[in-house]
Formats: structure tokens, C-alpha cells, sequence
């Protein structure tokens, strides 16, 4: 209900932005005007780096699933299979609108470079690692009644620890964009960007399931594994920690390929379809641990309307 809250808000103030910019006082020449409206949506790779125990005892002091004795676990990575939306692949939202400056000395409007101005909302994932652990033990042994071959039948055991430290983040955004003619269908634009904001929600959430089943193998002539899964024997806990809110900042280089829909028609030669790439470096300040930077590439799928 919050984030509903929240991109209602966003929606509001743009509107009413557009409105004031559009508005002209008499005898007051602009110096810039509202020519755009952007809505994108898309996902950012490579925010999530693998951590350790260590970071986790200290974003979840108290929880006792962080205190586990890893000794006999295995790290099998940052990403485990019950981590939710929003893991390894961060969703990322924005609304924008974009601002042509005034050519002083013609009395018009410079085409470029565009202003684009508005906000992103991201769901990161940040921090996680992943532990396992296998205990097999005899169980039984088969024999068969026609042949006489034994086949041996064995209990195993799955101790799984998956932790995840995970941020949603509104920002500032602000690109001074630079595309090709628009006289086309077809163009492309540049440039470069900044977001800057908070994190206006971080938690650590933790979860621990385990899972027993039988695992039987047939003679050595045949390699197939046959295993009979003991469902009473599931069981999972999971543990979240809200975390203190720290800042992040981005610098990027914004690459994209936009199509007009239209030609001929007025209603469909305003509205564009676009892609962009957004290759650039990601600074999360999280308050428990040190500054996190890394290089992230995002990739958008976006809604522009032009007039």
C-alpha cells in the first residue's frame, strides 16, 4: 500500500509540473518547456554480490538462523532457490519528463540536447549468500525377486540457509539526452545520467529449509537414480530484519533505440515505443557494513510521449 502511495504521488507532481511549465507568464520569456513524457520499466544485473556469515550477523544480530555453525555447510552461492522478486535481477521503475531549453539568439527551441527529469524506484537485491549441507545414511537394501540383484537404498538428508540483504529505493533522476532525427521512424540517443536517492525500505531476510527423502540406484548397468521424496519431512523457517535506510547514487551512460509509431496520423506520430541500455556505476551506502559499489547495466523498456 505504501509503494501504491508513493507512485501515485510521483504521478501527481509531474502532472502538475507539466502544468506550470506549459504555463506562460506574460512578458516572461521561457527558458525551457515541457516537451516529453517517459515511462520505462525494466531490471538492473550485477547490484548483488556474494557475502559472507559475517555480513549477516551484522545486519541480523539477533536472529538465530545468521548464528548457525556453517562448519559442515558447503557455500553453494548467493542465489538460492526460495529467494524472492527482485533477487540477482533488480527491478527498476521511472516516470520522467523531458525539457527542451530555449536558442536565445532565434527566438525558438534547441532540439538538443533533451533534459530528462523525474524519478526511479528500484528493488535491489544487494547481499546474498547460500549454504548447504547433505547427510546420506543407509536405509535399506532391495533385492529382487527374479533376478536376485540388490540394490542399495539410502536416506538423504538437505540442510539448506539462504540469506539476502534487500533494499527498495526511490530517487532523483536526471540524463541530458542526445538523439538523432526524429523526422524518421527509426532513432537513437545518448548521453549521460545521474540518480541519486534513498532507500526508503531494507531488510535481511534469512530462510532455512530442509528436506529427507530416499534415493535408491539400480545396478551398475543402468544409470538412472530413482528418488521417492518423504513430504512430511519438509519443514522451513524464515526470518526478516528490518534494516536501517542508507543513500544511493548512480552515474550512468544511457544508449537507446526509439521507434515512432505513427507517420501520417497525429494520435500515433506522438507516441513512441523505446529500449535503452543503461551501463553505469552503483554506489549503495548500507549503515550496518561498508559503502557497496559495483557496475551494473540496466536494461528499460519505455512509453514516450512527444509533442
Amino acid at each position: 500500500m505504501k509503494q501504491q502511495w508513493i507512485i501515485a504521488g510521483l504521478c501527481l507532481f509531474i502532472a502538475q509540473a507539466s502544468t506550470f511549465a506549459q504555463t506562460e507568464k506574460k512578458g516572461l520569456l521561457k527558458r525551457a518547456k515541457i516537451t516529453e513524457f517517459n515511462a520505462q520499466s525494466g531490471s538492473t544485473m550485477g547490484l548483488t554480490v556474494m557475502g559472507e556469515q559475517a555480513d549477516f550477523l551484522q545486519l541480523a544480530p539477533n536472529s538465530l538462523l545468521a548464528q548457525t555453525d556453517l562448519t559442515d555447510y558447503t557455500k553453494t552461492g548467493g542465489f538460492g532457490p526460495m529467494m524472492q522478486a527482485g533477487g540477482p535481477i533488480s527491478g527498476i521503475h521511472g516516470l520522467y519528463v523531458g525539457l527542451q531549453f530555449r536558442d536565445e539568439p532565434l527566438n525558438g527551441f534547441l532540439r538538443q540536447p533533451v533534459l530528462r527529469l523525474g524519478f526511479t524506484f528500484m528493488n535491489t537485491n544487494n547481499i546474498s549468500a547460500s549454504y548447504s549441507r547433505s547427510t546420506i545414511t543407509p536405509y535399506d537394501t532391495l533385492t529382487s525377486s527374479q533376478t536376485g540383484a540388490q540394490t542399495l537404498v539410502d536416506s538423504v538428508f538437505n540442510q539448506n540457509i539462504n540469506m539476502n540483504y534487500q533494499t527498495q529505493q526511490l530517487r532523483l533522476d536526471g540524463a541530458l539526452i542526445f538523439q538523432t532525427t526524429d523526422k524518421y521512424r527509426f532513432s537513437f540517443h545518448t548521453g549521460i545520467g545521474v540518480s541519486l536517492g534513498t532507500a526508503i525500505s531494507s531488510r535481511t531476510t534469512i530462510n532455512y529449509w530442509e528436506d529427507r527423502y530416499i534415493s535408491s540406484s539400480d545396478d551398475e548397468d543402468n544409470d538412472e537414480d530413482f528418488y521417492s521424496y518423504n513430504e512430511d519431512g519438509y519443514e522451513s523457517v524464515r526470518e526478516t530484519v528490518k534494516n536501517k535506510n542508507g543513500f544511493a547514487f548512480t552515474g550512468y551512460i544511457p544508449v537507446g533505440f526509439n521507434m515512432r509509431l505513427g507517420k501520417k496520423r497525429e494520435f500515433w506520430k506522438h507516441l513512441n515505443i523505446y529500449a535503452e541500455m543503461r551501463p553505469g556505476l552503483y554506489i549503495t551506502a548500507i549503515p550496518e557494513l561498508a559503502t557497496q559499489t559495483n557496475f551494473g547495466l540496466t536494461s528499460n523498456l519505455g512509453l514516450k510521449i512527444k509533442w
